[in-house]
């Protein structure tokens, strides 16, 4: 026998808020979970033996972030048992601090006392060092004259002996001591900074709010109840990754699928059934409907303010959260890292087991067990290899970067969409760059860019650049300029490459650029003066492309932008 019920406002006002609430505790542990792209609902399952008639049952440290309106619970048993409701409460800790706190703030007061008692040795030890120079002063000062204006008596070499040698040591004993002094106290502000820390931390976990969920049955005998707990988490998300393995020989590409699950929720998931999401549970079912757009004449300042306070427009309104939604706040996304950094990677290698029809939700669902315990690194879940026939291409812009770039022109072969993501590319089993892939659907065409391959050599360089004077009357400037793009295809397979590059466009009536070789006609430039040569290269082959213009302007006339 199966019963279920979801979580209620009515419910939650059964019991007083923030009051523990006396019951059987249940001792459950975590299944199964789903994660979405911002949230993760979570399934408890336990088993309880129930005595007859009404009851509550506990479950006791919930995460404090848990979504009310997400709970669901059912169950069986092999008695009638009804649920009668189900009520989150938020559990307040104990302010009285504990024993290790206690101890660590009366030794807190004692080192800062410490401290003051060496800053007020610091000060002394100056008022002395001071003291010591204004006796050495008044020492060297002339003696006063006396009362028949004779001046007194004045010292001798011994006395200033004794003199110096009495200020050499009292400044020395001086300086040692504060220098002994000055190392005491970095050795206690350490040692009250290390304090204070733990303190903190202590007090932290100790403020640390979570939850508790109780659940109210009434047993028509006694028996034993299994039930299940469902809950939503905000503090959880998977991303998408990508790993593309290309095969040059054969233009294959092997597209292997990844989710980056992490989560913060304060739950470690260890060995529990692990299901990706790409639903988004917090978005409304319904479209948002539309508000009268108004256009009137404009009211003076405070008619206009008290209208904007009272009439907001219907896209600053916060979403109202309907009772049995998973609403609630959403995460805060993380910057995706870069396809190099270090996760932690799940043993096994997930198979798709449910999908839907295109462009719908896809749901993942990971064989065997996962373990994700909370924290911030996020941990590398194999999803699915999907291969893709692929027509490898070429490009390059010699005059950025002599380099050939890889191009694959792929079709989604499988039944469900590509998230948008991060990518390794590894062409021939060789890293060669960090890419992206787009949100493509399934049967949709797309392509990747796949790095540089070292296989086909480009270079570029400039043969001649050349000033001429024109004219003798209306003089004129012409600057020539000429420039060889060699293309090598040291591969062992055919290769098709399209190379760039450009002449400078005009934006003056005077300046006149004539393109010569090749011809206009021949390759034509596009608005902003770039031209393609597309080229079929067999192994081994080796081709050249000239590319020769010339800029003529007035020699009265400053020009930018040549080179």
């Amino acid at each position: 026998m199966r019963i279920g019920l979801r979580a209620t406002a009515g419910c939650i006002a059964l019991l007083a808020c923030g009051e523990a609430v006396a019951g059987i505790p249940v001792e459950s542990a975590i299944s199964a979970v789903t994660v979405y792209l911002d949230r993760a609902v979570v399934t408890r399952t336990a088993t309880v033996d129930l005595a007859a008639g009404e009851q509550q049952l506990v479950y006791p440290k919930l995460p404090a972030t848990l979504i009310d309106d997400s709970l669901r619970v059912t169950g069986s048993g092999t008695a009638r048992i009804t649920i009668l409701d189900v009520t989150p409460n938020p559990v307040w800790p104990d302010k009285a601090p504990n024993e290790r706190v206690r101890a660590l703030e009366e030794e807190l007061r004692a080192r800062q006392e410490d401290l003051r008692a060496l800053s007020d040795r610091g000060t002394i030890l100056d008022q002395q060092k001071e003291l010591v120079g204004q006796i050495a002063g008044g020492a060297a000062a002339p003696p006063a004259a006396g009362k028949e204006g004779a001046a007194g008596p004045r010292a001798g070499a011994a006395e200033w002996q004794q003199l110096l040698e009495f200020y050499r040591t009292s400044l020395e004993k001086i300086a040692g001591e504060k220098q002994a002094n000055d190392r005491a106290r970095t050795d206690l502000n350490a040692k009250i900074a290390a304090l204070s820390a733990e303190l903190e931390q202590l007090r932290g976990a100790g403020s640390a709010r979570a939850k508790s969920v109780t659940v109210r049955v009434n047993a028509a005998e006694a028996g034993r109840l299994q039930l299940s707990l469902t809950y939503a988490l905000a503090d959880a998300r998977w991303r998408p990754a990508y790993d593309a393995r290309v095969s040059t020989a054969d233009g294959k590409v092997a597209l292997s699928y990844f989710g980056m699950v992490g989560q913060r929720t304060g739950e470690d998931w260890s060995a529990v059934e692990l299901t990706l999401s790409t639903a988004h549970p917090a978005i409304h079912g319904a479209a948002p409907e539309l508000r009268p757009w108004i256009v009137a004449q404009a009211q003076p300042l405070a008619l206009a303010k008290s209208l904007a306070e009272g009439g907001r427009a219907y896209e600053d309104r916060p979403a109202a959260r309907s009772s049995g939604t998973l609403a609630g706040t959403r995460l805060r996304m993380d910057e995706e890292g870069a396809a190099l950094e270090t996760f932690s990677v799940a043993d096994q290698t997930a198979q798709v087991s449910a999908a839907g029809a295109v462009g719908s939700s896809v749901t993942f669902r990971i064989p065997g067990s996962s373990d994700i315990p909370s924290g911030d690194d996020p941990h590398k879940i194999g999803i699915a290899v999907v291969p893709l026939a692929a027509e490898l291409s070429f490009q390059s812009t010699p005059k950025v970067l002599p380099a050939a770039f890889v191009r694959a022109d792929v079709t989604n072969g499988s039944d469900y969409p590509l998230l948008a993501g991060p990518m390794a590319v590894f062409l021939d089993d060789t890293f060669v760059a960090n890419g992206r892939v787009k949100a493509v659907m399934p049967g949709e065409k797309f392509n990747l860019t796949l790095g540089v391959d070292d296989g086909i050599r480009v270079e570029r360089k400039l043969i001649n650049r050349l000033t001429e004077d024109l004219g003798l009357i209306s003089k004129e400037i012409r600057v020539n300029y000429e420039f060889l793009i060699t293309v090598t295809n040291n591969k062992r397979v055919p290769a098709v490459i399209l190379v760039k590059d450009q002449v400078p466009v005009s934006r003056h009536e005077k300046i006149e650029v004539l393109q010569v070789e090749p011809t206009a006609d021949a390759v034509k430039p596009d608005a902003q003066g770039i031209l393609g040569w597309k080229l079929d290269l067999k192994p081994g082959e080796k081709r050249e492309i000239r590319l020769k213009f010339s800029v003529t302007y007035p020699t009265d006339l400053a020009v930018t932008g040549l080179e």
